[in-house]
């Protein structure tokens, strides 16, 4: 069983009432990307010291961890009857890389999709997500929850796996029920992001034509380079260099269409969370940090003004709590 009892909801209600958001190119003009939480520095050390002591103590080893595995490998679309999407080709990695994925039809990229949901007030955004079974999708949990506003899940939720504006034809799943950790809603800013993920269940499953990600919860990255996956939609600028120079008179055309990769340097991790160098925007909430197949982080949060860091919640027990209760409804 869970370590703790997860915040749970249901869409089954709210989608049979509202309005189905499809993918159409008015709903993409009122889609905003959802605002990428940003700390200023220094706060998260005011008051954070002891919750994140009190977390790792917490920690449990893989023996404990119940009926689902700490670590599980990517399973790509290829090994299904039928499947047409193709092999693993990795592309390459280089650090201080940010580039459009150029090919969304290949594995692992091809589990990785766009959110597209509703807040109370009727706002439409956007955000990432990755597959994490046949019908089970991981993204962060201020991309399920509205901790700020309402204190409620977000509504009319979507996922577009390997999601390209250009295309004709887009997939798009509704979710059925969705789960965070209940520190994410109660812990006080900014402490509540070493809680940053939640997990959803979903109408179909998906596995056969686009796959889906591994996992990595063992609660170290071990990588030298972080590659990470997702759908930013704020354009901004290049930067020239990391410390503190101007930035190039280029910018980034981040708008939501297209899948953006940035591979850049592991910077550690400070508690309970991850760093690496990123330079996508909002809207890339969620989507996974990959080493291959297995994710290893998801994008979380920034520290201004560092903009081209980001951060991920360590993927440990906490975070297989939400495996175990995907493997419960038969999701994995």
């Amino acid at each position: 069983m869970a370590a703790v009892e997860l915040l749970h909801y249901s869409y089954e209600k709210v989608n049979k009432q509202a309005m189905r958001m499809s993918l159409t190119a008015q709903a993409l003009r009122i889609a905003k990307p959802f605002p990428m939480p940003v700390i200023e520095l220094g706060v998260a050390e005011r008051g954070g010291a002891a919750a994140r002591t009190a977390k790792r103590s917490k920690k449990k080893s893989s023996s404990e961890a119940g009926g689902v595995p700490v670590r599980r490998a990517g399973v790509s679309p290829g090994l299904f009857a039928g499947a047409v999407v193709g092999q693993a080709q990795p592309l390459p990695y280089q650090a201080d890389l940010t580039e459009v994925v150029s090919n969304y039809s290949t594995f692992p990229y091809s589990a990785v999709g766009k959110m597209f949901f509703f807040a109370a007030n009727g706002d439409a955004y956007v955000g990432s997500a990755w597959l994490v079974g046949r019908k089970g999708i991981i993204t962060a949990a201020h991309c399920l929850y509205d901790r700020d506003d309402d204190d409620a899940f977000y509504s009319n939720m979507t996922f577009a796996p390997a999601y390209n504006g250009a295309a004709t034809g887009q997939v798009e799943v509704q979710l059925d029920e969705s789960v965070i950790d209940p520190r994410y809603a109660s812990e006080a800013w900014p402490n509540c992001l070493m809680w940053d993920f939640g997990a959803a269940t979903l109408s179909d499953d998906l596995s056969q034509q686009f796959g889906y990600l591994g996992y990595d919860a063992s609660g170290v990255i071990e990588a030298t380079l972080v590659e990470a996956l997702g759908y930013p939609a704020e354009a901004r600028p290049i930067p020239r260099n990391r410390n503190g120079g101007a930035d190039d008179p280029e910018t980034y055309p981040f708008d939501g269409s297209q899948m953006w990769r940035s591979v850049g340097d592991y910077l550690g991790v400070s508690g309970d969370v991850g760093g690496a160098a990123n330079e996508m925007t909002g809207g890339c909430s969620g989507g996974p940090w990959v080493e291959g197949d297995v994710a290893v982080g998801l994008n979380s949060h920034r520290y201004v003004p560092h903009d081209n860091r980001m951060f991920s919640p360590m993927f440990d027990h906490d975070f297989l709590a939400l495996i175990e209760w995907l493997d419960e409804r038969g999701a994995l």
